[in-house]
């Protein structure tokens, strides 16, 4: 997959602080990787795929987790 909805997922993801490598639009091992870190921290399924639940959880922890970057 690829294109401005991978893009955005993957500045969420690295907002929050999840490592998907470089924020280039493609969804790739790294972004699958930190999607699936992303929904065990948030105690969904950690399949990878950004359905509906992960899709919420996304957006409703956006606003409240900042700060975070994948190096620190």
């Amino acid at each position: 997959m690829r294109g401005d909805d991978v893009t955005t997922l993957q500045q969420r993801l690295t907002e929050m602080g999840f490592d998907c490598g470089r924020v280039d639009g493609i969804y790739g091992p790294l972004t699958e990787s930190a999607v699936k870190d992303f929904q065990r921290q948030v105690g969904l399924s950690s399949d990878g795929i950004v359905g509906v639940g992960t899709y919420k959880a996304l957006i409703r922890l956006t606003g409240t987790v900042k700060g975070g970057t994948p190096t620190s």
